[in-house]
């Protein structure tokens, strides 16, 4: 069962990484339409642009975080501080 529920959330997140992808893709296009080819300017060339920001958020909602996976890491400073100190045994 739980291969199957990993198989799945694999799946989910190979979709959701290609609609981001695709999503700033529209971005970059309809940038470049506005520069380069006012003319040709479409509102719905951004559309994938929202279908993603949509996913994203509803992924995070559905998905969540693990509070204690998140706990784990860490602050920002605790991080640098131990890369650091790796740095320095490194040397």
């Amino acid at each position: 069962m739980l291969f199957g529920r990993e198989s799945m959330l694999c799946t989910v997140r190979s979709a959701l990484g290609a609609i981001l992808i695709l999503g700033g893709a529209s971005f970059i296009a309809k940038n470049f339409l506005i520069v380069l080819a006012p003319q040709y300017d479409l509102p719905y060339v951004i559309a994938p642009m929202f279908l993603a920001m949509d996913s994203l958020t509803f992924w995070s909602l559905i998905k969540g975080v693990d509070r204690a996976r998140w706990d784990a890491r860490g602050t920002g400073c605790q991080r640098a501080q131990s890369w650091m100190n790796w740095l320095d045994m490194a040397s």
